[in-house]
């Protein structure tokens, strides 16, 4: 038997609708969106986050991929404030970090509704290995599967020797990148959205208004 579980209480399909309202209520319900603008202003702020290292190696590295040209939609102050309000409604978020050779590394986002599933250790739930994303094509709507390692899955090639380690069902291609996956609340390795609890609430208080 496995060690903890990666379930949720929620089911999966009850977790994607309430990502998708979250998303829509930020957008048109004054209160959700009050919720997500005061977590934002509070930890993000105008600037942006910043970081300070007394080692001038590590900052030169650290501050190379802050403001990297590559990496503005996603560090600056900007994309920051958006990428904390995504977090808010999705309740998690999906950093792909691109490394090249000499290019430094590139960081981008994953949409959360298109990661379908996350393979996990065969003896613990709890240890993600791939995340399993469904690409949906802008044109025709063709999907197709992607597999992204986890940050501490060593594994650089579909087959990976230690138990558990494969990828399960392999029928998509691997991407060169790793996922930092950062989740909000809930059981089981899936995020939950910070307006969950108030949506219906909120929801029959304007009604209430009206």
């Amino acid at each position: 038997q496995s060690i903890g579980s990666s379930a949720s209480v929620i089911p999966e399909w009850m977790r994607t609708q309430f990502v998708r309202r979250a998303r829509i209520a930020t957008q048109v319900d004054g209160l959700c969106g009050q919720i997500v603008g005061l977590y934002t202003n509070y930890c993000v702020g105008t600037q942006g986050v910043e970081w300070k290292c007394e080692d001038e190696q590590a900052q030169a590295v650290l501050d190379a991929f802050m403001f990297s040209k590559a990496n503005e939609c996603v560090l600056s102050p900007a994309a920051q404030r958006q990428r904390s309000s995504e977090f808010q409604e999705d309740g998690e978020i999906f950093f792909a970090l691109f490394a090249s050779p000499g290019m430094g590394v590139k960081i981008r986002v994953l949409d959360s509704l298109e990661i379908s599933d996350i393979a996990t250790e065969k003896e613990d739930a709890n240890q993600p290995l791939y995340y399993v994303r469904d690409q949906v094509s802008m044109v025709g709507g063709s999907v197709k599967k992607i597999y992204y390692r986890d940050k501490n899955n060593t594994s650089m090639t579909p087959g990976y020797t230690p138990a558990g380690t494969e990828i399960p069902n392999a029928s998509g291609e691997l991407s060169t990148a790793v996922v930092y996956h950062v989740s909000l609340g809930g059981r089981g390795l899936r995020g939950m959205s910070r307006l969950m609890p108030v949506l219906d609430w909120s929801r029959s208080y304007i009604k209430f208004m009206n």
